[in-house]
């Protein structure tokens, strides 16, 4: 059974905060990309996801989190990447598409693992 996605949502000036637990699929990934079009504007630009929570992600999954990078380009914005873990570290990592985000450098552990 798959686990629901959840979202958690903090402002912060220019800054959202984007809280990610459960499952980043097919499935949800829907709910995550209507969460940042609602979350991202001119005045709110800059989106920090935190993917500590996150238990799996498929490849929709990441092409949303590819899609919030283009949202926020649009508005004048950037996406920074914290929590990063395993498998969807690696996935970012063998598809390139690590170098389309900042990755928050306090998860510097699990580069090296």
């Amino acid at each position: 059974m798959s686990e629901p996605l959840r979202l958690r949502t903090v402002v912060e000036g220019r800054t959202v905060h984007l809280t990610v637990s459960g499952e980043l699929t097919y499935a949800t990934a829907p709910l995550f990309q209507g969460h940042v079009a609602q979350v991202l504007a001119p005045s709110r630009p800059f989106l920090v996801v935190d993917l500590e929570g996150v238990t799996f992600s498929d490849s929709v999954g990441l092409s949303a989190l590819i899609g919030a990078r283009r949202r926020a380009g649009t508005v004048g914005g950037d996406v920074t990447l914290c929590g990063v873990r395993g498998p969807l570290r690696r996935c970012l990592q063998i598809t390139g598409a690590d170098t389309l985000f900042t990755i928050d450098a306090s998860d510097a552990r699990e580069a090296q693992a």
